[in-house]
């Protein structure tokens, strides 16, 4: 007796597929198909996509590019203004301390027309060690501090007055001075320190003590020593 051979032939095989093709294709059927190949874009997509890609870059590059010119633009225009600011700024400390009255109803209207620079050069002025009550005197010189007091009170200027002046004042120092009352009492206090220190001045230099009081006799009585030859030879 024969055994059966349930080995699969090739014409199985085939047949097999066949079947399972023909009922995958059934409109009936619940089977899908699924597909061995994985999708690959046609010769065109790919070309229309590569001039997509360089168009867009070639885009980038030029705003990037116009980008780093306005950057370079403006930085340089910065660097212009800077040394413009420094400059500026040298020449209006250099107008400093004031010694007029024409001086400084002068500087009350420039500040109008620029309170913020003026804002940082009376940092620089009245700033550092003893704050505005005792370096008001780099602003405001003794020649003409002794013309003014805060409140304009005894025939003296208004200093209250100058608004410009006052107002640029106290924001420059307003970290160390919180308060206006404050800034007020400092100014007072400044005015007093520079009108002293005018009014000892010139005291010290009307008075000589007395070596340079002898000093200054015995020049002036000194004999000439060829006045004094002439006068003693005898011809």
């Amino acid at each position: 007796m024969n055994k059966e051979n349930n080995s699969p032939t090739l014409s199985n095989i085939r047949s097999n597929d066949e079947n399972n093709e023909a009922i995958s294709s059934s409109p009936n059927s619940t089977i899908k198909r699924t597909s061995r190949r994985s999708f690959r874009p046609t010769s065109s997509y790919s070309a229309d996509f590569e001039n997509y890609i360089r168009q867009e870059f070639t885009a980038l590059r030029a705003n990037i590019e116009q980008l780093n010119n306005s950057f370079c633009e403006l930085n340089a225009r910065f660097k212009q203004l800077s040394n413009n600011e420094v400059i500026n700024t040298r020449e209006i400390s250099t107008a400093f301390p004031i010694e007029t009255v024409e001086d400084v109803e002068e500087l009350e209207k420039k500040i109008a027309e620029e309170p913020d620079r003026y804002i940082e050069l009376f940092k620089k002025l009245v700033g550092g060690n003893g704050g505005i009550e005792k370096n008001l005197k780099n602003l405001i010189g003794p020649n003409v501090a002794v013309l003014y007091n805060f409140d304009g009170t005894s025939g003296k200027k208004h200093f209250k007055a100058l608004k410009n002046i006052n107002t640029t004042l106290y924001s420059a120092v307003k970290k160390d001075v919180p308060s206006y009352k404050l800034y007020e009492k400092s100014i007072r206090l400044s005015f007093k320190r520079i009108k002293n220190l005018y009014f000892k001045k010139a005291s010290n230099q009307k008075k000589k003590s007395p070596q340079e009081e002898q000093l200054s006799k015995n020049i002036t009585t000194q004999e000439d020593p060829n006045e004094m030859y002439m006068r003693t030879a005898s011809f």
